[in-house]
């Protein structure tokens, strides 16, 4: 199963290739964020440029 949520809109998503698809997006998601170290970092050179 998957929710998902948009604009006060919630959805439980049940079908197996829709929650396999939902999960691989994710999954890519997670592989290319910043780690928490990674993220301060840029929104501390991110506010020192305003």
């Amino acid at each position: 199963m998957a929710y998902t949520e948009a604009q006060g809109y919630p959805h439980l998503i049940t079908g197996l290739e829709e929650v396999r698809k939902i999960a691989d997006r994710y999954g890519i998601m997670r592989a290319l964020a910043l780690s928490p170290m990674e993220s301060r970092a840029l929104m501390e050179k991110k506010l020192g440029e305003l």
